[in-house]
């Protein structure tokens, strides 16, 4: 979570440092169509990390004892994880393939 978290805040802060730079030439629109789909899915993921800790704080909020909590934030941590792999393959897919060793 730490290491996603993480690569969202990088890739927030290039977007803005290179925001601030200059705008991009009016022909490049590929690379706001790509920067769009990056927005569009770091917003997504955020709302599925909130989707998570809001179910979270319903469970432990009807919690009746240490072994219903214990059993929210199991819950909690499953689901987290379960979205930083949907993360990692996501990013996976769009990773270039890499050549062989000493091919060309």
């Amino acid at each position: 979570m730490r290491n996603i978290s993480i690569l969202l805040i990088a890739a927030l802060s290039f977007g803005a440092i290179a925001a601030e730079g200059s705008r991009p030439p009016a022909g490049d629109a590929k690379r706001q169509d790509s920067q769009s789909a990056m927005k569009k899915h770091v917003l997504d993921h955020i709302d599925a990390k909130i989707r998570i800790l809001q179910s979270a704080k319903a469970c432990v909020r009807a919690a009746s004892d240490i072994k219903a909590m214990v059993a929210c934030h199991e819950q909690e941590r499953k689901q987290t994880k379960e979205l930083k792999e949907q993360a990692r393959a996501v990013i996976q897919q769009r990773k270039p393939p890499s050549q062989p060793a000493g091919g060309r």
